[in-house]
């Protein structure tokens, strides 16, 4: 298994708030999903709608099914993320779900077994894997239980291909993934997938909104001297927030440090929201700021975390 998805789940656990999501998981949708075969939601959402920490429930939900004493369910997931580049390659994808069902089912490691000495012969150099077999051998594997539940979020195109066909045509494979409200995945799933649209959900971000502004308070982060302000900010974010979790925490960033002028100027959109921390940042750090944008710019491909460190570090 090349890529690790397990940090990014924990990470989605640690980000959940208490009570939000269940209008998912508590669902009759979910519920006839998880223990029905074949089954297909796919869920879109714009940046900062809290995909990956629904996703995260859902994985959740997923496990605890498979821990039924007698039970013969597979559960496997994976979170692709933009910048773990790793996160993002077809290989990597298929092989973490081969590699997680393999785990599961004494049948479904004798094929992941045989494979891997195809690929790696005693008398001759050994071979990558290739997605196109990683699908034939996933598509087999799922045979070897009842019903596999399979959840990826951060769904890029590509995948989508690969899991909107074979596997999704797989019997015993109930599949539910997560993405950007993007036209070419919405063309690859329609017809085959139940779309559910994540931002319409606005009484998650009001349980958010309430439970962080509490917290700041309580921390004293957050002053609030006049009892009516502290509605007023709720009704700001809730409402500028249009389902984005993301965009509601940098404003109550940005509140805690100006909370009266801030409430009148808060960006009406994520894009503006970066530009305005962009604008904020101290002089000390600007050059570094700037010099990582240019080479962002120039390289002409996707750049990771560490290789922009290490050209940091060479200036």
């Amino acid at each position: 298994m090349g890529y690790n998805p397990k940090p990014t789940l924990q990470t989605s656990i640690n980000l959940w708030h208490q009570n939000t999501g269940l209008w998912l998981t508590e669902g009759d949708e979910f519920k006839d999903w998880l223990g029905s075969r074949n089954g297909k939601p796919w869920l879109s959402g714009i940046p900062g709608a809290g995909k990956t920490v629904l996703a995260g429930l859902m994985i959740q939900e997923c496990l605890a099914a498979t821990q039924y004493v007698g039970s013969n369910k597979g559960c496997c997931f994976f979170f692709c993320d933009y910048k773990e580049l790793e996160s993002l390659e077809e290989v990597n994808i298929l092989s973490c779900l081969a590699s997680q069902l393999a785990r599961q089912s004494h049948d479904a490691f004798g094929i992941m077994a045989a494979y891997y000495k195809d690929l790696n012969p005693g008398n001759s150099l050994p071979r990558s894997p290739e997605a196109a077999v990683l699908i034939e051998k996933l598509v087999e594997m799922t045979q070897c239980f009842d019903q596999v539940l399979l959840v990826v979020d951060g769904l890029q195109s590509k995948v989508t291909e690969y899991l909107a066909s074979p596997i999704c045509k797989a019997p015993s494979t109930s599949v539910a993934l997560l993405s950007r409200v993007e036209e070419h995945i919405r063309v690859l799933l329609d017809g085959t997938f139940h779309h559910i649209e994540i931002a319409a959900q606005s009484a998650d971000v009001d349980m958010y909104v309430r439970a962080e502004l509490k917290q700041r308070i309580q921390e004293q982060k957050l002053r609030i001297r006049r009892p009516s302000l502290e509605g007023e900010i709720i009704e700001a974010l809730i409402q500028g927030g249009q389902g984005m979790f993301l965009w509601v925490s940098c404003q109550m960033d940005y509140l805690c440090d100006f909370c009266k002028e801030a409430l009148g100027k808060l960006p009406p959109t994520l894009n503006a929201t970066y530009e305005r921390i962009l604008r904020n940042v101290v002089p000390a750090s600007s050059h570094i700021m700037q010099m990582t944008l240019r080479m962002v710019a120039a390289a002409g491909r996707e750049i990771s975390i560490p290789q922009l460190s290490d050209a940091l570090a060479l200036r």
